[in-house]
């Protein structure tokens, strides 16, 4: 639902400018190689790892990246501890129960489990044991979780993390950050190879030409384009 919110005016914009009907598909993170590679969705928005993949075994085009937050096109990974943690540092991790995101995030867990085997602590032999939130809002109950302290620390995006406490979801000294990621590129668009170039450079003029104050129909209300997708005219590029 929350991804339908945001992304359904983005859709319905597409349709009016170009005349054609863009329909909207929503799937787990770990459908969407399967539904790329059987050509069952044309265009793919989702997280730069899965581009990656899409680009290396498909041929996957880019056609944009988006920015969003204070890193703009990039997203950092961050080790948390709630604040009165006696966890310090990386080294402290070793035989404490940790929480990951999912498991195809780049900043909620293959950054942060690589930062961590940088830093001498291996998760499979040196953590007491970790998990990884089913359901959606993952990223939501990784913060939880460490908020609640029923695990010792957890793998947040940097972004997710100022988000929560944007929305006073948390307090700004609820948790404390030991350690980050380097930069990650963040999410993008991409299209199938067999995608025509024409209609790629028309529907990245078209989304590089949204305005702030753009609305569309949805149903029987009007709402901002951008705003809905957590985009303003300077987060596209």
């Amino acid at each position: 639902e929350e991804t339908q919110g945001r992304f359904q005016p983005l859709t319905n914009y597409l349709s009016k400018k170009l005349g054609k009907k863009f329909e909207a598909v929503y799937l787990n993170t770990y459908d969407i190689e399967d539904a790329f590679r059987d050509k069952k969705i044309d265009l793919i928005h989702a997280n730069s790892i899965i581009y990656i993949i899409l680009k290396k075994n498909y041929q996957a085009k880019l056609v944009l990246g988006e920015k969003r937050g204070p890193d703009g096109k990039n997203t950092i990974g961050t080790i948390i501890v709630k604040n009165e943690s006696s966890i310090k540092k990386i080294a402290d991790l070793k035989d404490k129960k940790f929480i990951f995101g999912p498991v195809f995030a780049p900043a909620g867990f293959l950054s942060v489990y690589d930062l961590m085997k940088r830093n001498g602590i291996d998760p499979e032999t040196d953590l007491a044991f970790y998990a990884i939130p089913q359901g959606s809002f993952k990223h939501e109950k990784v913060l939880y979780a460490v908020y609640y302290q029923v695990f010792d620390a957890g793998a947040a995006p940097l972004q997710d993390l100022r988000e929560a406490i944007a929305d006073k979801k948390f307090a700004p000294d609820d948790f404390r950050v030991i350690a980050k990621s380097e930069m990650l590129s963040y999410c993008t668009l991409a299209a199938r190879k067999e995608i025509d170039d024409v209609l790629i450079k028309q529907i990245k003029d078209i989304m590089l030409g949204i305005k702030k104050e753009d609305t569309v129909e949805v149903g029987d209300e009007r709402l901002f384009i951008l705003k809905r997708a957590w985009l303003d005219r300077k987060s596209v590029v």
